[in-house]
């Protein structure tokens, strides 16, 4: 196709005497030459307004170059005998040329256009042969394609920057954009100059909203937004008498469902959506959210919900709903999940913490009706549910350290729920432990426990059976339920893995508990920590050679060199039938930390790293058998802790062996608020010695941190884990289920957008599952195939929302369709979907419509 550089170049090859080419007011040229590299020879120039240098450049400067003389916002003399007459350069344009388009007779006739369209034709011929609009105009240069919808539609696309040809509802979009950026006065300047592309805008524009551009306000959209943004927020509810915005009601379902399509297409736009919902809120301003609220109600069934809107209706979920029904609080985050802007990140940030702390409430009150007595009843019903309080607390720590809230009010809200989370989760915490340290004194120890091992056993009962290479990882300060996280991780690499429980040995100390885990025959107190075998083992050297003098070949090695193992190297090293790997971050980390974002990023990143190493065990360096246990867990509350509220112990110490949530000694006293066992009773030692315990979840006065605390006997201190993962795979698992949570289902511009949910969260009992989505037109598939993976292991139903777009790729001509949502293993099982919907095909009615 030729350019308009080319023409230009013609011009000068056909007429070699020709030095000057005047262009006149031809502005859809400026653009196509403004950037372009000229020819050796050849010059361009914008005309100044300075008629005599012009002219003396052009006889005198310029003489050796062939001239491009381009005159803005100015027709051509030539014909008009006034006009030659006052036009300083007549002499040189005679002697020249003027640069002509294509005459509008001649495009007709070059593309066959029906004689209906040729007085279109001859107004915009101008505009169909500029490059940037005929490159997207081209195929539709046809008898049978060629159309003034199509033409106005091809120009307006290449005003708003676009390469190709795109429908109403994109237009609409991306003006809606345009309108508020510093391009708006120029795009609506071409569209003015247009009166044909003017007068299609406003019609389309009535047709929907009942106005048109504005003429007398710089924001010309502004009267369809106000009508959009109210009608996008409360097409769903039943006019209100109070309701002050009333007169901008739209009833009717076509023109309502090209309002959604406009907003659907621009939410799950990434590149368009932030810009489409800034431009709604600034020129929109003047519908008021608060004045919505207030008439409907915060737990209206709002199809939009704007971040103005945010702030009241998570208030009223916040105040009136979060303390007395976490489930409704669930129900109505994955609703407005769906219906907040796209590009709202402060917002769904802040549903994902709130989403936790309803969590978090639901495991409290849970915890609150468990009836435990005994000590096996404890162990029993924490290991079963009640560990999900401490997980739900730490999860909403995390989310809240992602909040980034520019928004003071919004911000003291959080706050305040942060407050009360953390003085309810410290509270049950610490009622829980009372019980159960009450029930370890009454029931002597660990004496009556089941269903739990016991950390001195750990070697016996999980290693020394092992006829295969086996790695262990020891991980300082594992406590169950970060293991019970990890292990949804390793569901997701498709390992075999179980989980059972086990008694850390009290004082839980590293020094004590962690070299328990070696081999030995005997075991003894030390106050610089456990003797086993008579030797004192601790360190990374020290404890590699004590399990090579009881296993041959085995060595002790750093988890931090490991993961650093290249292929080659893991292979090379794991050839040795023991190796026990350990990692210590949680705990190095953890106890200085001074925010709980620290706390809970460490945790976070240390699963990551367990997780992939162990995946490189079994994958990359054939390590049939990896167990990951813990020396002890540990208690984390985010709250002030100083002098008011840390106990001070006077009693007999033995051996000044006294930590933050323990102490030994050999006296019968009874003291306030400390509870006394038998060391014998909760520990492999024999020692007639007393370890005393606060009651609850107190910390004691004296050195370290006090936030994160470990040494005591409560739950979350003494009850580890010990997971055994297997590279042999469970092919009769079932798998996670989906669900379509859009209650109608429309196509908008050939694309079909919808949040598919994952049932269940990823675990042992119910495995990933791969999913392949497509539209079908009864049994015909008219669209792409899309593939996705869930694989979540979140416990919230939110975070288990994943966005599926389709996009039609075959013309029907049915309003209805089916979205079909189908397994894929090996091989699809076509003839058993797992999803059937119907779709409205808003494309097809988009062409009935407009």
């Amino acid at each position: 196709m030729q350019t308009e550089v080319d023409k230009i170049y013609s011009y000068f090859d056909g007429n070699p005497s020709l030095k000057v080419l005047f262009i006149f007011d031809d502005r859809f040229i400026v653009d196509a030459l403004q950037n372009v590299e000229w020819k050796e020879g050849y010059r361009y120039e914008v005309f100044n307004g300075s008629w005599f240098k012009t002219k003396y450049n052009i006889t005198h400067e310029w003489t050796n170059q062939k001239v491009v003389l381009l005159f803005q916002n100015m027709i051509s003399p030539l014909g008009n005998a006034e006009q030659m007459r006052k036009f300083p350069l007549l002499d040189l344009l005679i002697a020249n040329t003027e640069y002509k388009a294509t005459t509008w007779e001649q495009f007709v006739q070059e593309y066959e256009i029906p004689a209906v369209h040729a007085d279109y034709v001859r107004r915009h011929v101008t505009e169909l042969e500029q490059v940037g609009i005929k490159n997207i105009l081209l195929p539709y240069y046809t008898k049978n394609a060629f159309n003034p919808d199509v033409c106005n539609r091809g120009i307006i696309s290449a005003y708003l920057g676009q390469d190709h040809l795109i429908d109403w509802i994109e237009i609409i979009a991306r003006m809606i954009v345009t309108s508020n950026t510093d391009k708006r006065d120029a795009f609506f300047r071409k569209l003015q100059k247009n009166t044909d592309v003017y007068n299609s805008i406003n019609d389309k524009l009535a047709a929907i909203f009942g106005v048109k551009l504005s003429v007398n306000n710089a924001d010309r959209l502004q009267d369809a937004i106000e009508i959009m943004k109210y009608n996008a927020i409360t097409q769903t509810l039943s006019l209100d008498s109070k309701d002050i915005y009333h007169t901008l009601k739209i009833d009717a379902s076509d023109r309502i469902r090209q309002i959604n399509s406009i907003i659907d297409y621009a939410a799950n736009n990434a590149k368009l959506s932030e810009a489409f919902f800034k431009a709604i809120a600034d020129q929109g301003k003047k519908i008021h959210e608060n004045e919505i609220i207030k008439v409907y109600g915060y737990d209206a069934d709002y199809r939009l919900v704007t971040s103005e809107m945010f702030k009241p209706i998570i208030k009223g979920i916040v105040s009136e709903l979060l303390p007395v029904d976490s489930e409704e609080v669930q129900n109505r985050i994955s609703n407005l999940l769906i219906r907040l802007d796209a590009g709202d990140v402060q917002s769904r940030s802040i549903l994902n913490y709130i989403d936790y702390v309803a969590l978090l409430n639901a495991s409290i009150k849970t915890q609150q009706a468990t009836m435990m007595t005994t000590t096996e009843e404890f162990v029993s019903a924490y290991t079963n549910t009640l560990y999900l309080t401490d997980s739900y607390y730490r999860q909403s720590l995390a989310a809240y350290g992602q909040i980034k809230c520019d928004d003071t009010e919004l911000e003291d809200l959080l706050k305040q729920v942060k407050s009360r989370v953390d003085d309810d989760y410290t509270y049950q915490c610490n009622v829980l432990n009372r019980k159960w340290v009450t029930a370890l004194a009454q029931h002597n120890g660990f004496d009556e426990i089941i269903s739990a091992h016991r950390q001195q056993d750990f070697f016996k009962e999980f290693v020394a059976v092992n006829t295969t290479k086996t790695v262990v990882i020891v991980v300082d300060a594992l406590r169950f339920e970060l293991a019970q996280e990890l292990l949804l991780l390793l569901a997701k690499d498709h390992n075999t893995a179980y989980m059972e429980n086990m008694l850390a040995m009290v004082p839980t100390e590293t020094k004590y508990c962690k070299s328990a885990l070696l081999p030995h025959d005997t075991i003894a107190y030390d106050p610089e920590g456990v003797v086993v075998d008579g030797q004192k083992v601790a360190g990374i050297d020290p404890r590699s050679r004590y399990l090579a003098s009881h296993v041959e070949g085995a060595e002790v090695e750093d988890f931090e060199k490991v993961f650093k193992f290249k292929d080659d190297e893991g292979k090379a090293y794991f050839k040795k039938n023991l190796v026990y790997i350990m990692y210590n971050a949680i705990d190095e980390l953890c106890h200085p930390a001074t925010s709980a974002e620290d706390v809970t990023n460490t945790c976070q990143t240390s699963l990551e790293k367990i997780r992939s190493v162990i995946r490189k065990l079994h994958n990359s360096w054939n390590v049939k058998n990896v167990i990951v246990t813990s020396d002890h867990g540990f208690i984390y509350n985010d709250i002030k802790i100083d002098s008011t509220n840390l106990y001070k112990v006077d009693d007999t110490i033995v051996d000044k062996e006294k930590g933050t949530r323990y102490y030994l000694t050999d006296s019968d006293k009874e003291i306030n608020e400390i509870v006394k066992l038998p060391l014998s009773s909760v520990s492999a030692f024999t020692d007639d010695i007393k370890v005393g315990i606060p009651s609850g979840t107190m910390r004691l006065s004296g050195h370290g941190g006090y936030k994160f605390a470990h040494g005591g006997a409560s739950l979350q201190e003494i009850i580890i884990p010990v997971i055994v993962s297997s590279q042999v795979r469970d092919t009769k698992v079932s798998k996670v289920g989906v669900n379509v949570m859009e209650r109608n289902l429309t196509i908008v511009s050939s694309m079909l957008r919808f949040n598919a949910i994952q049932t269940e969260p990823v675990s042992m009992e119910h495995r990933e599952r791969t999913i392949i989505c497509g539209i079908y037109d009864n049994d015909r598939l008219v669209s792409e195939e899309i593939v996705a993976v869930l694989n979540s292991t979140d416990s919230s139903p939110a975070g288990r929302i994943q966005l599926v777009e389709i996009k039609l790729n075959n013309n029907v001509q049915s309003n209805l369709l089916k979205l079909k949502i189908f397994n894929k293993d090996k091989t699809i099982d076509y003839l058993n979907p797992l999803y059937v919907g119907d779709i409205i095909n808003n494309t097809l009615i988009e062409r009935d419509e407009f």
